[in-house]
């Protein structure tokens, strides 16, 4: 996957993701969420927040509101960015994310513990 940079996005299989990095032959992506599971997942979020719970310290509340025309209120998913599922050469680069997406998304991913350190660390 050489030909793909941070924060480029891709289609596999009919979903959409942003390419992260690639560390031992581990492909890390975010899955790009549609816009009902983004908007269910940041109200669950703030609620979270709300209560006093900490979401940044569960995979499940690692994530980034994209603000890319293409995908604008949608969810960029990080927490599980190492449980794809094997990318092949049949995949679509279909764009990139904005520098606002793209500041965010590596903000997310540096400063989240429910982020692989692998990637953490690549990222820093």
């Amino acid at each position: 996957m050489a030909f793909l940079a941070f924060g480029d996005v891709f289609r596999f299989q009919e979903t959409e993701f942003v390419y992260l990095a690639e560390i031992d032959s581990v492909t890390y992506a975010a899955k790009i969420l549609n816009k009902d599971l983004s908007r269910q997942l940041a109200a669950n979020s703030e609620q979270k927040a709300k209560s006093g719970n900490q979401p940044k310290n569960a995979k499940l509340f690692c994530f980034v509101m994209l603000t890319t025309p293409e995908f604008s209120n949608r969810a960029a998913h990080v927490g599980f960015s190492d449980q794809n599922e094997p990318f092949d050469q049949w995949i679509d680069k279909i764009g990139i994310l904005n520098e606002e997406d793209l500041n965010n998304l590596r903000k997310e991913i540096v400063e989240s513990n429910g982020v692989p350190l692998a990637l953490q660390e690549l990222l820093k």
